[in-house]
């Protein structure tokens, strides 16, 4: 009887510890997962941000490439410029 009460004290023990390890585990991976979350809306917001700015970008591009092969324009040279002075 004895060996059985100890065997029960060793089982009830081992669950404690066994409980504890599990919560600080438990514990443990929710703030990861909490510190992932954040991590994620900031990435989802430098990722909008860089579609922003590559649309902005493309939409720069597409015009002046359009500009100097569909209609021939360039950049003005000094020669081309011309300063108006109001009197």
């Amino acid at each position: 009887m004895a060996t059985f009460a100890g065997v029960l004290a060793v089982g009830v023990v081992a669950s404690g510890i066994g409980n504890a390890y599990l919560r600080h585990e438990t514990r443990k991976l929710y703030t990861g997962i909490q510190a992932l979350r954040v991590e994620r809306s900031q990435l989802e917001l430098e990722w909008g941000q860089l579609q922003i700015e590559q649309s902005t970008r493309s939409t720069h591009e597409r015009i002046e490439r359009e500009a100097r092969k569909g209609l021939g324009m360039r950049n003005p040279t000094v020669a081309d410029q011309v300063i108006l002075e109001l009197e």
